[in-house]
């Protein structure tokens, strides 16, 4: 009886704080796409399609260069969730977690660093191409402050992990809209009293460093911890390896899977298509992306409730149900008005002489919308720790997308790499049935 008092309570609780948690979670959706969709614009108009593409497609390596690095953030969400809900913070401190994530990040980052500075030319003409305008030099600098520019990114993205994982989704909402207001301003101001890639990059470096520090400087006081920055034992070394191990392939295609697509664009059709299908994408994926940031709050939930009252309490499947039926819900009023404004939205993006392509929107925002209905199961999967099942299923799932795309594009451009999303989409519904079949063991 006392279990059962305690669970319903404990629902009670939730219907109460979900609502604040969502709001502050769309709150943070919202400010990262958005503030792409402004930059995206504002860098179209003062760099051009030719050198905005040149943008994306660096920026779009250097994502796949660092893809271990949102799986360090994804663990040390799980981690730092998991030491409030067990109460081993003592035993356990987040400064000791945040640590040794960042350590880990930092060594990767050198070394990312260092290789793009050491084999630089011989990456840039293998990623540009001999079509690009821009010299041999200036396509090498581009590539390496695209480097730096997303490694110093993952130090903040870190800080960010910490923030949610300690349930903090006001304070790191507030930090989400302050960082990338001070990004955009910063990288479209640049660039329009410089007219150079170069200068635009270095803004981008610049920016992402002062968000760093400052979230630092919310997480130490949300923590209410003395320090966050304590030495790593070999205990924390072996937690972050056993969970993100898996994490790491999931991440590795992940990032694969998005990015891809725009280089091999870039490649065969040439920047300005990188440019345009770019501009696509970041407004199709408001449809899937406000959702997963949205109910992101339910990862450290998840996490934490399996601490305190187990797999099967009620708790866990009151959360589940009320997020799954509301993020679907969602997805499908974002693809409804994405689709019903398109035209106005794609000539604010890209002004009256953007000529854009209504099939291919169409497509990415349907494949999106797909995506849904994994975004609660997906979060559910790794809460309850199964970052190995969840790791198998997207990474096949978006390879199988992958080896679409190099058949797609060469023969449909745009619309190839569109319909060769839906290969992940249909096939990461799998997570549905492995969280269905979790929530009735």
């Amino acid at each position: 009886m006392t279990i059962v008092h305690g669970s319903l309570a404990a629902i009670r609780r939730f219907r109460g704080e979900i609502p604040s948690r969502a709001i502050w979670s769309a709150v943070d959706a919202g400010t990262a796409p958005l503030s792409s969709l402004v930059m995206a614009a504002g860098l179209l108009r003062a760099l051009g399609a030719q050198n905005y593409g040149l943008i994306v497609m660096a920026l779009a390596v250097s994502n796949l260069s660092t893809s271990i690095n949102p799986a360090i953030a994804a663990t040390t969400t799980k981690f730092v969730s998991e030491a409030v809900g067990s109460g081993t913070a003592r035993h356990f401190p987040v400064a000791r977690i945040i640590s040794g994530s960042l350590l880990a990040v930092v060594v990767i980052n050198v070394l990312l660093v260092g290789g793009a500075i050491w084999f630089g030319r011989a990456l840039s003409g293998l990623i540009f191409g001999a079509g690009a305008a821009a010299s041999d030099t200036e396509l090498r600098a581009i590539l390496i402050l695209a480097v730096l520019a997303i490694c110093i990114q993952q130090l903040d993205a870190i800080f960010a992990a910490s923030l949610r994982g300690l349930e903090k989704f006001a304070y790191q909402a507030i930090a989400e809209v302050c960082a990338r207001t001070l990004l955009t301003l910063a990288v479209v101001a640049v660039a329009f009293e410089t007219r150079s890639v170069h200068a635009a990059l270095v803004a981008y470096c610049c920016a992402y460093g002062v968000s760093a520090i400052a979230r630092a400087i919310v997480v130490r006081v949300a923590s209410r911890e003395e320090r966050i920055f304590r030495w790593p034992d070999s205990a924390d070394f072996t937690r972050l390896l056993s969970f993100g191990g898996w994490m790491w392939l999931n991440a590795l295609a992940t990032v694969a899977y998005g990015t891809l697509d725009r280089i091999l664009i870039g490649r065969i059709v040439g920047a300005s298509a990188a440019a345009h299908f770019s501009v696509y994408a970041q407004l199709a994926q408001l449809v899937h992306f406000v959702p997963t940031s949205l109910f992101a709050f339910s990862y450290p939930m998840f996490s934490r409730l399996r601490s305190e009252q187990g797999l099967n309490s009620a708790a866990i499947r009151q959360l589940f149900r009320k997020s799954a039926r509301a993020c679907v819900a969602i997805g499908a009023a974002i693809l409804a008005t994405v689709l019903v404004f398109r035209d106005a939205l794609l000539d604010l993006m890209g002004g009256k002489t953007f000529q854009h392509s209504d099939t291919v929107l169409i497509l990415l925002g349907l494949s999106y919308f797909v995506l849904t209905f994994n975004v609660v199961p997906y979060y559910f999967l790794l809460g309850i720790g199964r970052s190995k099942s969840v790791s198998l299923l997207s990474s096949g799932s978006m390879v199988a997308a992958i080896v679409c795309m190099t058949f797609l594009i060469p023969a449909y451009g745009e619309n190839g790499a569109a319909l060769a999303r839906f290969a992940y989409a249909f096939g990461a519904l799998a997570l549905v049935y492995q969280s269905r079949e979790a929530l009735h063991t």
